[in-house]
């Protein structure tokens, strides 16, 4: 396998120590448990261990894990301080074979009578192969015209779920299927994240959605009182000095828009992305929209 190849290492069972009470003439039986919990690993990775043998999943002075039979390229290390209390980390090596969902019995004791069967506890480990994270990416549709939208789509196959996805266009948003409407012609960039430990498979894919032809819109301007507030005027040139109560002009979409009123009383707007100091009115014209502006 190369490594690229991927792992979930499923669930430890949280066991309690099997016959503290004593063995019995016939001693006592080891009991498999159903593994619980989901961990996913990348291959070369290790994730820490908590202990199956203690219902508060921590490690003490003695204690011992083994698993039983384990598949090559799968390990448990342990390692102990200067108080011989122990540190257990599962390890997944880079070229561990792949697996289907093969179940691994392990055996643990939780204090330095390890040897002891009384003191045995028990439990499986359930190992799969994931495959390595790939995502692609579409548009539908793929060519509009301006004006338009196109839901965007990132399908993913493989890695560990959930995923996580990022666009680069930051107005987008990060899920799997957002929806984009682009002015120009644009390139989408998205970079899915999964849940493999430690840190997540990453994988990206492209996509462009051709925009033809330009989108345009109307701003109206609505003075209430042009004999007190002067004429009023853009920055575009293409509203100028209009004293009428009603002015208005078409503008490519995405335009930003400064209008201004003549000498006069201050002017009050209503409608407007924003008003500065100056009491000038700017607008993104990215639809059809009125401002009005009074005394």
């Amino acid at each position: 396998m190369n490594n690229t190849q991927s792992w979930i290492l499923i669930g430890f069972a949280a066991v309690m120590p099997l016959c503290r009470g004593g063995c019995g003439d016939n001693g006592c039986g080891i009991n498999i448990l159903n593994p619980t919990g989901v961990s996913p690993v990348s291959a070369g990775a290790s994730e820490p261990l908590q202990n199956p043998c203690n219902s508060s999943g921590s490690w003490g002075q003695g204690d011992s894990f083994q698993l039983l039979n384990p598949p090559d390229g799968i390990s448990v290390t342990l390692t102990r301080d200067a108080q011989a209390n122990v540190t257990a980390t599962l390890v997944a090596a880079n070229d561990a074979p792949p697996l289907a969902s093969q179940p691994v019995a392990y055996i643990c004791a939780p204090d330095s009578d390890a040897n002891l069967p009384s003191n045995v506890g028990a439990g499986t480990l359930l190992i799969t192969t994931v495959s390595p994270l790939q995502v692609s990416a579409s548009a539908t549709p793929a060519k509009i015209t301006a004006g338009q939208s196109s839901q965007l789509h990132a399908t993913v196959t493989g890695g560990a779920p959930p995923f996580a996805f990022k666009w680069s266009d930051s107005s987008l948003d990060n899920i799997a299927n957002p929806v984009a409407k682009p002015t120009t012609t644009t390139t989408y960039t998205v970079t899915v994240t999964d849940s493999a430990l430690p840190k997540g498979q990453t994988a990206s894919a492209m996509v462009t959605i051709t925009v033809s032809g330009s989108a345009s819109f109307i701003l109206t301007v609505v003075n209430t009182n042009p004999d007190a507030l002067g004429g009023v005027s853009d920055n575009q040139g293409l509203i100028a000095s209009c004293f009428a109560t009603t002015c208005s002009a078409t503008y490519p979409s995405g335009t930003t828009v400064v209008l201004a009123t003549g000498p006069g009383a201050p002017p009050n707007w209503s409608g407007c992305n924003s008003v500065d100091s100056t009491k000038h009115c700017t607008v993104v014209v990215d639809a059809n929209k009125t401002v009005t502006v009074s005394p």
